[in-house]
């Protein structure tokens, strides 16, 4: 059964997800580190901008650091979920428990990745001191 808060005689689920519309940054040139949409995992790090025009999306992008004064900032995120149609690439990434953004892309669209800089436990111990 799912759980249900009443706010003046509305019912509002207790899970509710909020999506935002996103756009992921693409690489633009072939030099640029960056996978084809098709080819994304769960986990690989991408820039993504909060394009949502909805009031609650623009005060979450705000609240998230997607924006500042009224430029839009790319956010490093994590790729969460990827479905793959004919046509086109949906991409999710999770912001928060229940606040999801949704990217469309074209199947070959090149898209910028961050690499995660692997430190070694010794210089991860020497920063310390």
């Amino acid at each position: 059964m799912e759980k249900e808060t009443k706010n003046n005689s509305s019912v509002i689920p207790q899970d509710a997800t909020v999506f935002l519309e996103t756009e992921l940054v693409l690489a633009d040139s072939i030099s640029m580190e960056g996978v084809i949409s098709h080819k994304l995992k769960k986990g690989n790090l991408v820039l993504a901008k909060i394009v949502d025009q909805r009031d609650i999306a623009q005060y979450l992008a705000h609240l998230l650091g997607g924006k500042k004064e009224e430029e839009i900032v790319p956010l490093t995120i994590a790729v969460d979920k990827i479905e793959i149609d004919q046509d086109n690439v949906k991409v999710y990434t999770r912001f928060s428990p229940r606040v999801v953004g949704l990217s469309c892309l074209c199947l070959q669209d090149k898209v910028k990745i961050i690499k995660k800089e692997k430190i070694s436990f010794f210089k991860r111990f020497l920063k310390f001191f």
